[in-house]
């Protein structure tokens, strides 16, 4: 990376896209590199930003640079050009849906939505601190550690379990992307791959990737050949510290439900970061569990003992690292933003457990209009006509939905192409519609197939 790219104010006098970039954006990512990571138009792109920065990927100053490029591209409010048409009137509505971006308004109340659920969680609990006291001061509350009871354990299986990375095990890059060889066993380099970056390997992983979702996948299996069924919530983060040696490293914040066997929780008195203590509960068989894992780096794992528990670790990591401008939540976000990586996940049976509807939120593959009760909708169909900047639009960005005259639409949606690089995947955008407009479903024929081929930008 240049010289004038990590100071950017050198190159004060340069011209590059004005319509979208600020004078504070210009300075903090320089003018050559807006250049290459912008359209025409003035409006970052995930295509272009794997191009200049991923091959950087290990340089700390281009993370720098890459979470400053995510926040103008989360920034730069877009918005979706739908039309719909109702099947027995002939009624047609051309309307503008605000895009949803990772760490956006729109991408935010979608998370809210996605995780919702853990608000019925609330009032349950599994145990308490009083269900470890000793005899004599049953039905008391726990005044010291000394009041528990050393050989009392209570049924667990609902874990919290954090998975991390030794950033000496292998290089940032690794870390998120692993490193691949062809069938033979060779590392198989191109050059200027598209949508992929300066070079970019291809073929499987090889054999002990270091990546982060090789070394989950091993840790995964041999925990479910020892235990048997187990459903997963997984929440990856990237380490925000600049300071430290693991900064961009990621880490796996999972809650763990197994099915099929329980462990023996008991109370601990943990030292936290501020430096207060805290009681959590741990496992006799903590030790069993990290070596069966076989994880090459430090593992903590903790006994969920509520559902407010649950709820509040779950929760608090999203919010913590999904939206906002705190060093977390831009590390996080723009990281996975550029490799590509999803929010979070949820195993099917994890879902099934608590709630149904969040399959209606995320990895859905029905191919009929549903609106979110899962009712069918045969009313209006709606197509897809292109994606516009509310700069172009003349609007603040702030509104979700705009209902649009003839003319504006048919100015901009008349075009074959607004960026040839911007797509859409229809099932998150047929349920967008859903939500905004309840009498009305996105299309799921011939025409969505044609126009669907891979989520905006890469994002969320």
């Amino acid at each position: 990376m240049s010289s004038a790219e990590l100071n950017p104010c050198r190159e004060q006098g340069a011209s590059s896209n004005q319509i979208l970039v600020s004078p504070e954006y210009s300075c903090a990512l320089g003018m050559e590199l807006i250049r290459n990571v912008t359209n025409d138009e003035g409006l970052v792109r995930l295509a272009k930003a794997r191009f200049e920065l991923l091959d950087r990927f290990d340089e700390d100053e281009a993370l720098d640079v890459l979470g400053r490029g995510f926040q103008l591209w989360r920034d730069q409010a877009e918005y979706m050009f739908v039309k719909g048409t109702h099947v027995k009137t002939g009624e047609v509505r051309k309307v503008a849906v605000k895009c949803s971006k990772r760490g956006n308004d729109v991408y935010t109340r979608r998370i809210d939505d996605a995780i919702g659920f853990l608000k019925r969680l609330d009032g349950i609990t599994f145990f308490s601190p009083e269900d470890f006291m000793l005899n004599v001061l049953k039905g008391q509350k726990y005044h010291y550690f000394s009041d528990f009871d050393p050989k009392k354990t209570m049924p667990s299986n609902l874990l919290f379990v954090t998975f991390t990375t030794d950033p000496s095990s292998c290089s940032r890059s690794e870390a998120w992307n692993g490193i691949k060889k062809d069938k033979n066993g060779v590392e198989k380099v191109h050059k200027k791959g598209k949508n992929i970056g300066k070079t970019y390997r291809d073929h499987s992983h090889i054999s002990g990737c270091h990546c982060i979702q090789c070394r989950w996948n091993r840790a995964i299996t041999k925990l479910r050949k020892e235990y048997g069924r187990i459903q997963v919530f997984r929440d990856p983060e990237a380490f925000p510290n600049s300071e430290g040696s693991a900064f961009g490293y990621p880490h796996d914040h999972t809650v763990l439900l197994f099915e099929d066997v329980s462990f023996n929780a008991f109370p601990m008195l943990d030292k936290k970061k501020d430096g207060s203590v805290g009681l959590s509960y741990r496992l006799k068989e903590m030790s069993e569990i990290k070596k069966i894992a076989d994880w090459d780096a430090h593992v903590d794992i903790k006994a969920v003992s509520s559902g407010h528990g649950l709820g509040n670790y779950i929760t608090k990591h999203m919010k913590n690292t999904q939206n906002g401008d705190s060093p977390a939540a831009v590390a996080t976000q723009s990281i996975m933003w550029l490799c590509q990586k999803r929010t979070f996940s949820l195993s099917k049976g994890f879902q099934k457990s608590f709630t149904e509807f969040i399959s209606h939120l995320r990895n859905s593959n029905r191919t009929v209009q549903i609106d979110f009760d899962g009712k069918r909708i045969s009313d209006w169909i709606w197509t897809f006509h292109g994606i516009v900047s509310a700069e172009k639009l003349g609007v603040s960005g702030k509104d979700w939905s705009l209902e649009l005259d003839l003319e504006t639409f048919n100015k901009f949606a008349s075009k074959p192409s607004l960026d040839p690089d911007l797509k859409v995947v229809a099932e998150d955008w047929k349920l967008e519609i859903d939500r905004l407009f309840p009498n009305g479903g996105f299309s799921a024929g011939v025409k969505r197939k044609r126009i669907v081929r891979k989520k905006l930008e890469g994002g969320d």
